[in-house]
């Protein structure tokens, strides 16, 4: 792809929902420095990944799921970009809400979300009273300035 078309590779990015959230973290950590930022959508699947270097990392994952979603992935990538790992706020089953937190301290340049949403395993959440999902914006809120 890269000799066929005009790609910026310092700015290539991962996203996936599910298992394919999954493969995005392991082939970020299988292939160290290659990818600028990563996205996982209700990932689950991998319980450790291989070598991280710091990539900026959107994750989110619903109430509803069975998963303890921010632990498994979102922590990971934290560690790797220096961040302070703490508890994050979630949101609770039946309010219709979601809230997205960047953690803190992590290195310049690698920024880390955590999204958690009133909802189940999916990738286009919607809040109570609207019939628009907020994911798309939020992900390119994240990931533009990168």
């Amino acid at each position: 792809v890269e000799s066929e078309l005009c790609i910026d590779t310092s700015r290539v990015m991962l996203e996936g929902f599910s298992m394919g959230g999954a493969m995005s973290w392991y082939i970020t950590g299988s292939r160290p420095g290659v990818y600028r930022a990563v996205v996982g959508h209700s990932g689950g699947g991998v319980g450790g990944i291989p070598t991280l270097s710091p990539v900026a990392y959107w994750g989110s994952l619903g109430s509803q799921e069975s998963s303890d979603g921010y632990k498994t992935q979102t922590d990971q990538f934290a560690k790797a970009n220096g961040c302070t790992i703490e508890p994050l706020p979630t949101t609770s089953t039946g309010s219709g809400t979601h809230v997205c937190t960047p953690y803190k301290g992590c290195k310049e340049d690698f920024p880390v979300t955590w999204c958690s949403y009133d909802g189940s395993h999916g990738f286009q959440d919607t809040d109570s009273g609207s019939s628009k999902t907020w994911v798309p914006q939020a992900v390119w809120d994240f990931l533009s300035p990168l």
